[in-house]
C-alpha cells in the first residue's frame, strides 16, 4: 500500500486519502484523528497497528445502521492493543459500523471474551457496537467498565467479579450512561455485593427477565431497567433508599412491585401489566415535583384500595398512601380517606385518568391534613368544583392543579398578582422621556414615551411575558421597603430617583420617590437588562457599569429563609402562614411559603429559572 495515502502528523494520521479494500495502519502511528476515515465508503478491512494508542471523533460518518460503509472486519495484533486504545466516541472502534463487522485480533473472530484481571479499567466504548460478541467474562481484578464500553453490542451474558466496583469511570458527556445500554441480546447479567452504584439506564433495553440486585446497593437509577419488556420479576432489597425517575419504564411484564420500608423517595413509574405496588411505610417523596407519579401508565390491572369514591395505592398497613384516581367521572362527592399523603393527577403523559380530572358533578372537596402534595391536573376540567378545603399546613395550591375548573378561583394573598411600576421623567435636550417598566410573576412590560421639541411623541412598548419567580419579586419589594425616600423634586431634578408603585398589603398600593441604589439596581434592572440601551434610553450606562456580570443572589435569599424558619415543622409554619396573612406581612407570607414547598418537595427549594 502506498504510504502516499496516509497523512501523518507527529505519529497522528490526520487523513487517509486512498481508496483500497484493505487498508493497514503503519506501524508507529500512535493515533487516528477525528473524522479521518469519514470518505473511505469503498474500505472492507482495516488493521490497526500496535502502536495505536487513540482514535479520535467520529472517525467514519455513520448511524448505527451502518449501510454507508462496505466495511467488514478490523483486525489487531493482540487484545493488550486494543484495550489499551481510548476512543473518544462510538463511532470511533468501528465495530458498529454494520451488524456483520468483525473483530480479529491475533487472527482469531472475536465471539466469547474473557478479560484478564490484570485491566483495571475497560475503556469507554472498547467494544461499542460489536453484534459478534455473545459473551464476556472479567476475571477478577477488573474494577472499572466505563460508560459505552459494550452498548449497543450482541452480548446474551455478562459475567462480573467482586473486584469491579464501578460501572462510568471517568467519561464524561456523549449518548451513554452504562457500558452495557442497548445490549437488546442481554440475558444474563450477576451484580456483585461489591458495586454499590450502577449508572443510569443501568440495563436499558436489555432482553433480561430475572435479576437479583445486591444488598449493599443504596439507590437505583434513573432508567436502570427501562424497556426490559421481559423482565418480569425483581426485588428491591433493603439496603435501597431511593428509587429514582423511570426505573422500571417499559418493564411491561413486571406484575408485582414491592418497595422495602427502607425506600424514601420514588420517581415516576411506567407500566402496563402491573397487577400488585406495594408503597413503603413511611416516605418523603414520590412522582417528580414537575410531572405525575404515574407517566405514560395503564393501571386497568392493578389492584387498588377503595375508600368511598376514590382508588389508591399503598403500603401493607397503609392501604390509602396515595389516591390513584376517583371512581368514575359521573361521582358527585368524595371524602378522601385521613390516611391519604398524595393525589395522582394528569401530567402530560398519565392518559388522563388520574385524580379527579374531568370529574364535572363534584362541587367540594376537603383536602386531609396528612397530603403533601396534589399533582398537575389533580382538579383539573372540573366543571361543577367550587371549593377545595386545604389544611393550613398545605400551603398555596398552584394554578395549574385546577386548570380548566371555572369556577374554583383561589386568589393568592402574597406577592403573586401583584404589579411593582418603576417610573422615570427626564429632559434631555429639547425632549422630554417618560418610561415606565411594571414588573408581576407574569412578566414585565415597559413603555417609553419620546416627546419631541416639536411636541411629536414616540411610544415603544415591549412586553416579556417569562414568569417571574416569587423569590425575585420578594427581594425587589424587600428592597424597596427599606430602600431611602426621597422628595418629588429629586425626581425630577436626579436621574437616579424612580417613582415607585408597590403593594404594602393585599388592599393597598403606594407610591414612592426611591433612590435606585446599587443592590434594588442588580436585582430589578437585571430583568430587562436585555433591553437597556435599545429600548430604555435613561440610565443606559447600569448596563455597562451596575449590571456588567452581576445577577439576582438567590442563594443569599434562600439562606435568609432558612436561618428564619428552619426550626419550625409543617404544623408550626401553617400557624405562621395565617398569622402572616391576617397581619398584611405580605413579605413574610411569602418566604413561609416557599420554605413549606421546600419542606413537601423532599428538602429542595423549587426549581429557579434566571428570568434573563
Amino acid at each position: 500500500m502506498a504510504s502516499s495515502n496516509f497523512e501523518i502528523v507527529n505519529g497522528v494520521l490526520v487523513k487517509y486519502t486512498g481508496k483500497d479494500k484493505e487498508v493497514i495502519i503503519p506501524e508507529g502511528v500512535i493515533e487516528i484523528g477525528d473524522h479521518c476515515f469519514t470518505d473511505a465508503h469503498f474500505m472492507e478491512s482495516i488493521t490497526f497497528p500496535s502502536t495505536l494508542k487513540k482514535v479520535g471523533y467520529s472517525v467514519v460518518a455513520t448511524d448505527y445502521a451502518g449501510y454507508e460503509y462496505a466495511l467488514k472486519r478490523v483486525n489487531v495484533n493482540s487484545l493488550d492493543t486494543w484495550l489499551n486504545i481510548e476512543f473518544k466516541d462510538d463511532k470511533g472502534c468501528l465495530l458498529n459500523v454494520s451488524e456483520e463487522m468483525e473483530l480479529y485480533i491475533d487472527g482469531k473472530l472475536v465471539t466469547d471474551l474473557v478479560i484478564p484481571g490484570k485491566y483495571k479499567t475497560i475503556k469507554a466504548y472498547s467494544f461499542f457496537g460489536y453484534k459478534r460478541l455473545k459473551s464476556v467474562t472479567f476475571e477478577e481484578g477488573v474494577e472499572v467498565i466505563e460508560k459505552g464500553a459494550f452498548a449497543r453490542s450482541g452480548l446474551s451474558k455478562v459475567t462480573l467479579p467482586n473486584s469491579v466496583t464501578d460501572l462510568v469511570g471517568k467519561r464524561f458527556g456523549g449518548f451513554f450512561s452504562s457500558p452495557f445500554q442497548y445490549c437488546s441480546e442481554l440475558k444474563e447479567i450477576n451484580i456483585p455485593n461489591t458495586l454499590k452504584v450502577l449508572p443510569n439506564y443501568f440495563l436499558n433495553g436489555a432482553s433480561i427477565e430475572s435479576i437479583e440486585l445486591s444488598g449493599g446497593l443504596k439507590e437505583i437509577p434513573s432508567g436502570c431497567f427501562s424497556g426490559c419488556k421481559k423482565l418480569k420479576n425483581i426485588n428491591i432489597p433493603s439496603s435501597v433508599h431511593i428509587v429514582n425517575d423511570h426505573a422500571f419504564y417499559g418493564c411491561d411484564s413486571i406484575e408485582e412491585l414491592i418497595f422495602p420500608n427502607s425506600v424514601t423517595q420514588i420517581g415516576l413509574m411506567s407500566f402496563s401489566n402491573i397487577k400488585k405496588i406495594v408503597l413503603p411505610e413511611d416516605w418523603d417523596y414520590v412522582g417528580n415535583k414537575h410531572w405525575a407519579l404515574f407517566e405514560n401508565t395503564k393501571l386497568d390491572a392493578l389492584e387498588m384500595n377503595e375508600y368511598d369514591n376514590a382508588y389508591y395505592i399503598g403500603s401493607n398497613t397503609n392501604p390509602y398512601q396515595v389516591l390513584v384516581s376517583a371512581k368514575n367521572k359521573d361521582i358527585e362527592s368524595c371524602l378522601i380517606h385521613q390516611d391519604c399523603k398524595y393525589i395522582c393527577g394528569c401530567g402530560s403523559y398519565s392518559l388522563g385518568n388520574m385524580g379527579f380530572y374531568k370529574c364535572n358533578k363534584i362541587k367540594s372537596l376537603i383536602i386531609p391534613n396528612g397530603v403533601k402534595r396534589i399533582e398537575p391536573g389533580a382538579l383539573s376540567n372540573c366543571d361543577s368544583l367550587e371549593s377545595v378545603e386545604l389544611p393550613d399546613s398545605f400551603g398555596v395550591l398552584e394554578p395549574y392543579v385546577y386548570d380548566g375548573s371555572p369556577k374554583l378561583k383561589f386568589k393568592e394573598f402574597g406577592v403573586k398578582d401583584r404589579i411593582i411600576s418603576f417610573e422615570k421623567c427626564l429632559k434631555q435636550d429639547d425632549e422630554s422621556i417618560k418610561e415606565v417598566f411594571s414588573i408581576s410573576d407574569k412578566g414585565i412590560e415597559l413603555t417609553s414615551i419620546r416627546t419631541l421639541s416639536n411636541e411629536e411623541t414616540i411610544t415603544t412598548r415591549f412586553k416579556k411575558n417569562n414568569t417571574v419567580k416569587s423569590e425575585r419579586l420578594i427581594a425587589i419589594l424587600s428592597l424597596l421597603i427599606n430602600s431611602k425616600e426621597m422628595k418629588e423634586d429629586d425626581y425630577l431634578n436626579n436621574k437616579d430617583v424612580y417613582k415607585v408603585s408597590f403593594p404594602i398589603n393585599d388592599k393597598e398600593t403606594v407610591n414612592r420617590f426611591i433612590l435606585m441604589e446599587e443592590p434594588l439596581i442588580r436585582v430589578t434592572y437585571s430583568l430587562v437588562k436585555s433591553f437597556i440601551g435599545k429600548y430604555f434610553l435613561i440610565n443606559k450606562e447600569y448596563k455597562d457599569t451596575l449590571l456588567m456580570n452581576r445577577c439576582f443572589d438567590i442563594d443569599s435569599l434562600r439562606e435568609e429563609i432558612e436561618k428564619d424558619y428552619q426550626q419550625y415543622n409543617l404544623v408550626e409554619l401553617g400557624e405562621l402562614l395565617k398569622e402572616a396573612k391576617q397581619n398584611g406581612d405580605y413579605i413574610k407570607y411569602e418566604k413561609i411559603n416557599l420554605y413549606m414547598n421546600k419542606l413537601k418537595n423532599n428538602g429542595e427549594w423549587n426549581q429557579y429559572y434566571d428570568e434573563e
